[in-house]
């Protein structure tokens, strides 16, 4: 199975970064505006986007306070074919809270961002390529807002 994997730092301890991943408000000041749902609850489904246009919808599997975040796509609909790849992949975020010194001692969060489950041999392709530049994009808005910068939300 393929995965999208990204490994950054944030600049603020890991209870700033949380709430932008588990409350409806934190998605969609990075990710998605027209985000909706449950993300604070597990088995509670969020839903992002509609289906004329992008659209996604994930249950939460798991998340630990200011740790991990556990999604599983159920839909996925989008302008090309290749958008159903999504469906049955799971999103991990995984949080870990560190003094850096390369940072004068600041504490800092390293996040740990995995996308799995694509089909086998995806990862050669045009679509997978895309997801990849399109999370590295959306995870650079996760950073800017959790350090009180303007997102880029979709």
């Amino acid at each position: 199975m393929a995965k999208i994997y990204h490994k950054f730092t944030i600049e603020t301890p890991a209870s700033a970064v949380y709430p932008l991943l588990t409350t409806v408000e934190g998605l969609q000041k990075w990710w998605m505006k027209d985000s909706r749902g449950t993300p604070e609850e597990v088995n509670g489904e969020i839903e992002f986007g509609d289906k004329s246009t992008y659209y996604n919808k994930m249950k939460v599997i798991s998340h630990e306070k200011d740790k991990k975040v556990v999604w599983q796509v159920l839909e996925s609909v989008g302008p090309m074919p290749e958008a159903e790849a999504w469906n049955k992949t799971t999103i991990e975020i995984e949080l870990e809270e560190k003094q850096l010194a390369r940072l004068g001692g600041k504490t800092a969060t390293i996040v740990l961002f995995k996308h799995s489950g694509f089909p086998q041999g995806s990862e050669d392709t045009k679509p997978f390529a895309e997801a990849n530049f399109y999370w590295a994009y959306s995870l650079l808005g996760l950073k800017n807002v959790a350090e009180g910068k303007e997102g880029f939300p979709m």
